[in-house]
């Protein structure tokens, strides 16, 4: 899998994980799913950081998970703090591409990762278009200028 972002220091957002027994698969390593996990704490902690965005299914930025990939690079222990780093990396009409890097405390890569987000409208069940407001928050978390594909 390749990804357009490729340092930590290239993703937007940030978030510190320290990982649980729980998390533990029988061989003694962080379980294949939960990297699934760690990704939807990095898009988690993305929105969190949109200002008055309104998550609900009744609002104007309700999303479905549409597709999620995730390579594994490195074993990970019990007790380890991983950082997840994220980012939306690009912006269609009716969908965002999120880029996921996850890394142990010296930056080290032990997974990397992409999500397709499609807007949708719950209430109709449908998808919709990405609201122009959301797509400026977009950029503005990014800082850089995004290109609607």
């Amino acid at each position: 899998m390749e990804l357009i972002l490729k340092k930590p220091e290239e993703f937007s957002i940030s978030k510190e994980i320290r990982t649980r027994f729980v998390d533990l698969d029988l061989m003694g390593h962080l379980n294949n799913a939960v990297y699934f996990t760690l990704f939807e704490e990095g898009r988690f902690a993305y929105f969190e950081r949109i200002r008055g965005m309104d998550f609900s299914p009744t609002s104007n930025f309700s999303f479905i998970l549409a597709e999620i990939a995730c390579q594994f690079l490195s074993p990970v222990q019990m007790g380890e703090i991983l950082t997840v780093w994220t980012s939306v990396t690009s912006v269609g009409r009716k969908s965002f591409t999120i880029e996921y890097l996850v890394t142990r405390h010296d930056q080290t890569p032990v997974a990397k990762g992409k999500s397709v987000q499609v807007m949708y409208d719950y209430s109709a069940g449908k998808t919709i278009s990405i609201p122009d407001e959301i797509f400026k928050q977009f950029e503005k978390l990014e800082k850089r200028p995004l290109t609607r594909m």
